[in-house]
């Protein structure tokens, strides 16, 4: 496919054509999923996102572009990432829960927990709080971290490492606590 018919392909996308949907998706639909699946490594996600990023083109929500294929591969990239991100915190609450449930924690039990937990915390130096917070958390990437904190991405993921190194030993111990078996 040339320029031209990848202008053309856009054009007709922006004004509803149904022939251009179909030719759209006979041509990138594998690059699409593939894209998708290796930001998400999760087969369910990257359908999800295949789906939005069809509609987006679908809907001819797009900008002009000279390369086609460059611009559906970030797209997909950067709807995945968005994805990934937006889901990773609802679906750690419901592991989490689920983790729970199996467990059936008396609630003292595990607000004594909370408590531990909060302490180890205070353990750790500023720096390392607020990364592994905001990092664990807020699931912001180690890039924004070091962007908003004034850090190099090496220096952020270093003092991420050694808050987990530091809080490990203890979270293994509160677990065992718990009734859980770090051994699985």
């Amino acid at each position: 496919m040339d320029n031209a018919d990848r202008k053309s392909l856009l054009s007709r996308l922006r004004e509803g054509d149904n022939s251009a949907h179909k030719e759209f998706y006979d041509q990138y639909h594998k690059l699409i999923k593939i894209t998708a699946m290796k930001v998400t490594c999760n087969f369910h996600d990257a359908e999800e996102v295949t789906s939005k990023v069809l509609a987006k083109f679908w809907r001819g929500d797009i900008k002009d572009g000279n390369n086609l294929k460059g611009l559906v591969r970030t797209m997909t990239k950067h709807m995945a990432l968005d994805y990934v991100r937006d889901n990773k915190k609802s679906r750690y609450a419901l592991e989490h829960s689920k983790a729970m449930e199996k467990k059936a924690v008396e609630p003292i039990k595990i607000a004594e927990q909370l408590a531990a937990i909060n302490e180890l915390l205070e353990e750790l130096d500023d720096k390392e709080r607020d990364v592994f917070y905001r990092y664990v958390l807020l699931g912001e990437t180690f890039q924004e971290i070091a962007d908003e904190m004034g850090m190099t991405l090496a220096a952020t993921f270093r003092t991420y490492k050694r808050a987990v190194k530091k809080l490990t030993p203890a979270c293994e111990k509160i677990y065992k606590n718990i009734g859980g078996d770090t051994d699985e």
